[in-house]
């Protein structure tokens, strides 16, 4: 028998009652930092890995709303694009920044690299979907992605007619259709590895940015 187990027999009825309720208000401690914020279907300060969308149930994205959200205000929110489909694993990623600033995360569980990849469909699907159950900022819209899913997020913003905020490519610059040019209404990060693959990309595109006057 354990030394925490012989502890709690020795306590007596009366102590272990005591016990107990600790553990239960402990519990219950837990339980509200997840709790679901009132008018919002969803837990706050956690990762949902898997929220289908309304409109078309084949789609399906993860969610992370930060532990301050309220459905009193409006809410900056980051779409994330992985080249496998790995929303869950992508929302863990920029999580602590999201809690940290104070952002909604909603990386599609259904966007892959490639033509057959569906990009387009996952990202009409979750943009429609979070505009109708959450209260988003129109002003604060960025799109993100990791290698593929870098030039979806670039397509996204350039095609949006104006709506994003930003933009933020991992590993991949813009889509091959689309070059830079002063038109760019939106905040542009990029970054890459001095061993990626597509290094010699990038280095490539920082002169055209500069030439087309967009930063």
């Amino acid at each position: 028998m354990s030394i925490v187990n012989t502890a709690t027999l020795r306590m007596g009825s009366g102590g272990l009652k005591l016990h107990i309720a600790i553990l239960l208000l402990l519990a219950a401690s837990q339980r509200s930092a997840v709790a679901e914020t009132p008018g919002v279907e969803f837990p706050v300060g956690t990762v949902v890995p898997h929220v289908t969308c309304l409109e078309d149930p084949k789609q399906s994205y993860a969610l992370y709303l930060p532990s301050s959200f309220s459905a009193t205000r409006k809410w900056p929110i980051i779409y994330v694009f992985d080249p496998f489909a790995r929303g869950r694993d992508a929302a863990e990623i920029v999580r602590a920044a999201a809690e940290k600033f104070g952002y909604i995360v909603a990386p599609s569980n259904s966007s892959k690299n490639g033509a057959m990849g569906g990009s387009k469909e996952a990202a009409e699907a979750v943009w429609q979907d979070t505009h109708q159950r959450l209260p988003i900022d129109p002003t604060r819209q960025y799109f993100a992605g990791l290698s593929g899913g870098a030039r979806v997020a670039t397509s996204l913003a350039l095609s949006c007619g104006g709506c994003a905020a930003g933009a933020i490519a991992n590993a991949a610059g813009f889509p091959v259709s689309n070059a830079p040019s002063g038109n760019i209404k939106f905040a542009y990060f990029a970054t890459v590895g001095d061993a990626d693959f597509n290094y010699a990309e990038f280095a490539q595109l920082r002169p055209k940015l500069d030439a087309s006057g967009a930063i």
